[in-house]
């Protein structure tokens, strides 16, 4: 005779998330762990889509326009981990990730990762500096090429 599966109550919520939920927490605080998707080209390296994000970074330093590398980009055929033509929300997710640093970001701060970085702080900061610049001016360098 089968059983109907067990339904807590509303009350023994705050138990189970004590039970389940902050043990597996406090071990992904302790091991640095990445929890949920994973970025792109990290963890265990793979070198072609290490290779991708290396591209995306150099090319907008180049560039300076998130607008116009998504043009090329797309003209291209280059996708994304999930497999979709690449977009600007993308390439500024992209641009942001401080995890191809080697760094590891948990509620907001940054600690050394347990990964290799794929990128350096020099094009980092390149990267940064032009998005640092007024968004206007940026898109007026756009029009003006």
């Amino acid at each position: 005779m089968d059983r109907p599966p067990v339904v807590p109550d509303a009350h023994d919520e705050p138990a189970a998330r004590a039970r389940f939920i902050e043990p597996a927490v406090e071990l992904a605080e302790r091991t640095r762990a990445v929890v949920g998707e994973l970025p792109l080209g990290i963890l265990v390296v793979n070198e072609a889509e290490a290779a991708t994000v290396r591209m995306i970074f150099e090319r907008f330093a180049k560039i300076g326009s998130a607008t116009e590398l998504v043009r090329r980009l797309r003209a291209e055929g280059v996708r994304g981990k999930q497999g979709k033509l690449v977009d600007k929300g993308y390439v500024y997710k992209l641009l942001n990730n401080r995890t191809y640093l080697g760094l590891a970001v948990h509620k907001g701060t940054a600690h050394p990762g347990e990964h290799a970085a794929i990128i350096d702080q020099a094009l980092w900061d390149k990267v940064h500096a032009i998005l640092a610049e007024n968004t206007r001016t940026r898109s007026a360098n756009t029009r003006a090429q």
